[in-house]
């Protein structure tokens, strides 16, 4: 993209004109735009996972100093959603947060999730099943929920039901990536079980789902994040929208950068 990496989108004002229109992908219109930077512009896919990441991973610190945290559990889904989560917690690890992660089931051998899983697991850092989430809820932290993106259509069941189940129940804040799972991207609401974020970071532009005050228990706070894309590929797959007006649901102030490193 060649805005900036986190936008912020101002209430409404019913005594003025009404805000102009903004995009927003839908779930057909994410998988269009990722296909077009993959096929059309030769974008590798672990590329923008590791763009998706680095946004992540700016909002997660910024929750880690605002909730007076430090340490992170990530829980990840076996698909692209699963491979952010995986690149995120390497990302928090690198700098020093006490990062743990948590997966449903491993990401399918070849992809992009999986390499990003095999990094962490060759840097020395445990995998945890799903059952070890509980142990790792004993002590305050930061959830960070990379079960199922903006391509979830079907209720959440079994062992992912669970998960979702003890995050909601953990009393941390739950920042989700890309959309709270278990939410539909589309019409904002809960396919089944359904996360309760306190922010999320969606990637590229709002999703429909964010226009919708019924999902605002859901999505929590919400920044845009950068994946790398050039903006003509949000004008041509992404649809116009009016953005919420009035005391609707807009997105959280763009958190401050992490501290720089080094000399």
């Amino acid at each position: 993209m060649g805005t900036s990496p986190h936008h912020r989108f101002t209430r409404g004002d019913t005594s003025r004109n009404a805000p102009p229109p903004m995009r927003v992908l839908d779930r057909a219109g994410a998988r269009a735009l990722d296909q077009a930077a993959i096929q059309q512009l030769g974008m590798p896919g672990i590329l923008l996972m590791e763009h998706a990441a680095q946004s992540v991973r700016l909002a997660a610190t910024h929750m880690l100093r605002q909730n007076g945290l430090r340490r992170v559990v990530v829980v990840c889904g076996p698909g692209n959603n699963g491979g952010d989560g995986y690149a995120v917690a390497r990302l928090l690890a690198i700098d020093g947060i006490e990062t743990h992660l948590v997966a449903l089931s491993p990401p399918g051998k070849g992809t992009d999730a999986a390499i990003n899983a095999d990094i962490w697991s060759r840097s020395g850092h445990p995998i945890g099943g799903p059952g070890t989430l509980r142990n790792h809820l004993e002590r305050p932290a930061l959830l960070v929920d990379a079960l199922f993106g903006t391509g979830l259509d079907r209720p959440i069941e079994g062992a992912a039901a669970t998960l979702v189940e003890l995050l909601n129940d953990a009393h941390s804040p739950i920042l989700a990536v890309d959309i709270p799972s278990g939410l539909d991207a589309d019409t904002g609401l809960p396919l089944g079980p359904c996360i309760q974020a306190a922010a999320t970071v969606t990637f590229v532009a709002p999703k429909p789902a964010m226009l919708r005050m019924e999902a605002a228990r859901y999505i929590g706070e919400y920044t845009v994040g950068d994946i790398g894309t050039p903006p003509q590929l949000l004008e041509t797959h992404g649809q116009l929208a009016s953005p919420p007006g009035g005391s609707d649901h807009p997105p959280n102030t763009p958190p401050p950068p992490p501290d720089r490193r080094g000399p």
